[in-house]
């Protein structure tokens, strides 16, 4: 018996790595592939090298993970969840990271899932290729669900864009959602100045935000504001469903400019107004966030 076990174990590292990687690549999930103690990079050296393989990691999607994580009027128990949910996510995107020998190209974070300023800049100096980003709950409610002073990681905006700029010289694609104020797109014009496609769909877009994208991103092709309304901030916010002549005529300028605004129609739109601008994925068809109108960032 243990000689024929020794058999077997001899012909899997033997077996041609380009046949393991289709393996891999077909039969096995992320997760499968990195859970620590399970990682089929620990079985032999030829697997490591299959798992190491380009084809496995030009896209990181982290999309499917499920948080850690049961709706409940507990906030204390919510916290401590949002907090192990976020270590499971450090710890398969650590173990993804080394495994990818810098080769992710495209990167995916599940709406629902927090990140901290120093998992980014990991992540980001670790990712010399990354070309495209989908971070798509930008200002997620996690206040709500935690203690009065305790809340889960939420990225800062000037950390990501700087660390994408400082270590990510191919980047060109973002999509996000959420509140996109000025300061927002004065950090994203400023760090991130070659950024050719944006996608803002689902959002509350301060109007002077967007005015300062279409303005200053001069290497800007493709804008998606899909679903969102503009938000003038005075003394009272107003809410503006149309676009102006000025905003229309720099829109204009783009290969493309993807906007839907038809709120007595358009159930994602009603959707986004009754929301505040950062809509309640869970609430809605299961993966509906992963939509857009731009197809390298429809998922």
């Amino acid at each position: 018996m243990a000689e024929n076990r020794k058999k077997l174990s001899y012909g899997w590292e033997k077996l041609n790595v380009e046949i393991l990687v289709r393996i891999f690549h077909n039969c096995f999930s992320l997760e499968e592939r990195t859970t620590s103690g399970l990682a089929l990079a620990h079985v032999c050296g030829g697997w490591r090298a299959a798992s190491c393989d380009p084809l496995l990691w030009n896209t990181l999607d982290l999309s499917l993970m499920e948080p850690i994580f049961i709706p409940t009027a507990l906030s204390q128990y919510m916290f401590h969840a949002m907090r192990r949910s976020e270590r499971k996510l450090a710890r398969i995107l650590k173990l993804s990271l080394s495994l990818s020998k810098g080769n992710i190209s495209t990167l995916i974070f599940p709406y629902n899932l927090f990140l901290s300023d120093e998992m980014v800049t990991y992540t980001a100096e670790r990712c010399p290729n990354l070309r495209r980003l989908v971070l798509p709950d930008w200002n997620n409610n996690a206040k709500q669900y935690c203690q009065k002073g305790k809340t889960p990681s939420v990225p800062d905006p000037h950390v990501v864009f700087e660390s994408i700029a400082v270590n990510c010289k191919n980047f060109k694609e973002l999509k996000t959602m959420g509140s996109i104020d000025l300061n927002f797109a004065k950090t994203l014009v400023g760090l991130l100045p070659n950024l050719e496609v944006l996608s803002l769909r689902c959002s509350a877009i301060h109007r002077d935000a967007l005015i300062t994208i279409l303005n200053k991103l001069k290497s800007l092709e493709v804008l998606n504001i899909s679903h969102s309304y503009l938000v003038v901030p005075k003394q009272k916010r107003i809410i503006v469903r149309k676009l102006n002549k000025k905003i229309k005529n720099e829109g204009s300028k783009l290969k493309q400019f993807l906007t839907c605004m038809e709120y007595e129609t358009c159930v994602m739109c009603q959707r986004t107004e009754k929301d505040e601008g950062n809509i309640s994925w869970d609430d809605y068809e299961e993966g509906l966030w992963k939509a857009d109108e731009i197809s390298s960032l429809h998922l």
